[in-house]
């Protein structure tokens, strides 16, 4: 994988000695369009570079979605884009895959009912939602959406 440093106005070492961070190549992945069958090759690119999700497409709609990962040191984030779609992480899938980690969901564009240790609450552009991926956790997106994971 190809690596450079970040540059600019804080080039070198950090003010505790550590060397700036690595910035590694962006990937990308993209559904331009599709069934509901669309779906499994993003939850499986998902699987891969960020969480296991299962992902379903309301009926007679099309399937579409981007999503552009950046991967730090120890940070992983994703813009996703998308067309109406649920989302969802439930008890066996957190049982066979632990994420040993957290997410933080900010929605940019469209509303997203989200449900999380039993508390359902609707997030609207500029909200964020911490949470534990080895919780179950849903979020219902009724139109396009834009995020960060």
């Amino acid at each position: 994988m190809a690596e450079m440093r970040m540059s600019g106005a804080g080039d070198g070492p950090r003010r505790d000695g550590t060397p700036p961070p690595i910035l590694r190549r962006t990937q990308g992945f993209e559904v331009p369009g599709g069934d509901a069958g669309a779906v499994r090759p993003w939850e499986e690119y998902n699987a891969a570079t960020l969480i296991e999700l299962s992902c379903t497409v309301p009926a007679a709609q099309t399937f579409r979605a981007r999503e552009v990962n950046l991967q730090l040191d120890q940070v992983h984030l994703a813009h996703v884009t998308g067309t109406a779609h649920r989302v969802h992480r439930d008890r066996p899938m957190v049982d066979d895959r632990p994420g040993d980690a957290i997410a933080a969901y900010a929605a940019l564009r469209g509303e997203v009912q989200v449900e999380h240790g039993g508390v359902r609450t609707v997030m609207r552009p500029g909200q964020m939602l911490i949470c534990d991926v080895d919780t179950p956790f849903s979020g219902i997106s009724g139109a396009a959406c834009r995020n960060w994971w």
